[in-house]
């Protein structure tokens, strides 16, 4: 993280310093001054930023990050291991009970910058055109008690499943299960990127139905394998 192990990294004044710097580390919306500072001090010093696409190398460059220091390098995904030959139908079969119908997933940590609230509040609108949808939310937070209840006052809890956290060796096996991904992490500054998630979800397969958000465009083609929606808009 560029705000810790980065800043520690540059004050210990060693070099070369190579700083790698996506996602929340410099694009998340409550980025404050004293972690603005920190961010500067650490990409000022730094030989070689690494990030995962232009809108990523703009905010280095707003962070500090001389130009020619910037390398980027977009995530890769293992296509052995995340792919639809991947999809199980007893996983299937376990989360929807043995019967017939659609798994929407999300993977995120369960904290209020990932918006995964915006998943559970478009669930009543979904299960209005048709019962037999289950919603997947793998991962472990401070908000999982506030999701449960805001599932439970919409009326949706039986149809939400809250999985916890799931080991990396079990993901691609519950991604190539499910029917759609769905990725509601926003940032209006650049850096933030695709995501991994999202990638490894192209990868098995699933469309995406993702926060329209710098850098997520380079993997999601409207209309093509997904949508891409406005922040805020269950």
């Amino acid at each position: 993280y560029i705000t810790r192990h980065g800043y520690w990294a540059a004050r210990s004044g060693f070099r070369p310093l190579a700083l790698s710097a996506w996602g929340s580390d410099i694009a998340r919306p409550d980025f404050d001054k004293n972690d603005l500072r920190i961010a500067m001090f650490a990409l000022g010093w730094a030989d070689l930023a690494h990030t995962g696409d232009e809108s990523g190398k703009a905010r280095l460059i707003e962070l500090g990050c001389r130009p020619e220091n910037v390398f980027i390098q977009p995530w890769g995904v293992d296509t052995e291991r995340f792919s639809p030959s991947a999809r199980s139908a007893d996983v299937r079969a376990k989360l929807l009970g043995g019967r017939d119908g659609l798994i929407v997933t999300i993977a995120y940590a369960l904290e209020k910058q990932y918006n995964v609230a915006e998943l559970v509040k478009a669930a009543p609108l979904v299960l209005e055109k048709r019962q037999d949808v289950k919603f997947l939310i793998i991962g472990d937070g401070s908000e999982r008690k506030n999701l449960e209840k805001l599932a439970a006052d919409l009326n949706v809890r039986d149809s939400v499943i809250f999985q916890g956290r799931v080991p990396n060796s079990e993901m691609h096996t519950h991604l190539a299960s499910s029917d759609v991904y769905v990725d509601t992490y926003y940032s209006q500054t650049g850096g933030g990127g695709i995501g991994v998630a999202v990638m490894e979800a192209l990868a098995c397969g699933m469309p995406v139905v993702a926060a329209a958000r710098p850098g997520v465009e380079l993997g999601v083609s409207e209309g093509h394998n997904g949508y891409l929606y406005k922040t805020g808009d269950s």
